[in-house]
């Protein structure tokens, strides 16, 4: 939705249902992320990069956070963040 959840839309069957279904709003969140809390980095905790790679794409402006992949993707070759 873009926006922040109660604990009681968390809680409802319909919020996940529509979540599945319906589009993602990653643009929306990830600015919305960065006007109020100005993060100096985002970790991505999971395999891979691919969410670090969406909202760094998403991000503009002098003061870009970095990016960190807290797991290797399963099959990712090379040094990795967490192994560097």
């Amino acid at each position: 939705s873009g926006s922040w959840l109660s604990a009681a839309t968390l809680r409802g069957g319909t919020y996940w249902t529509d979540h599945m279904r319906g589009t993602v709003h990653w643009r929306q969140n990830a600015e919305k992320i960065m006007s109020q809390w100005q993060p100096a980095a985002f970790l991505e905790v999971g395999p891979g990069n691919a969410l670090s790679v969406l909202t760094a794409k998403c991000v503009s402006g002098d003061n870009k956070p970095i990016f960190i992949q807290a797991m290797r993707h399963p099959k990712a070759v090379g040094t990795h963040d967490v192994e560097a």
